[in-house]
């Protein structure tokens, strides 16, 4: 079985930091992206693990990182892998389509 990441019984002080860079990329994308939607349009479950596949949408009407808003339209998908054990999620692999969402921010030329 293939194992990665770091089980929140195990949680280190790096891991700690990495959840609260994830939650401040969180947080500056959606006051980018402040009607920001997301469908699960698929949901699995399998022994211990769960798979999401979502699709968000919305209007970038802020700014991103150093990316001006014109208030074009965000459209595109994502996949979570979940390890759950005793009810609680230990390992997430995320996986996004950023070169979708960076041509629609202005960041890439398409």
């Amino acid at each position: 079985m293939l194992r990665s990441g770091t089980p929140a019984t195990r949680r280190t002080r790096s891991s700690r930091r990495k959840v609260r860079k994830a939650q401040q990329a969180s947080k500056g994308f959606r006051a980018a992206v402040p009607d920001l939607h997301a469908e699960i349009v698929d949901l699995g479950v399998a022994g211990d693990r769960a798979s999401v596949h979502l699709h968000f949408t919305g209007h970038f009407t802020g700014q991103f990182q150093n990316i001006k808003s014109n208030g074009q339209t965000v459209d595109f998908q994502a996949f979570d892998l979940y390890r759950v054990k005793d009810g609680h999620i230990v390992e997430n692999w995320h996986l996004e389509d950023n070169l979708t969402l960076l041509k629609q921010l202005g960041a890439i030329k398409p």
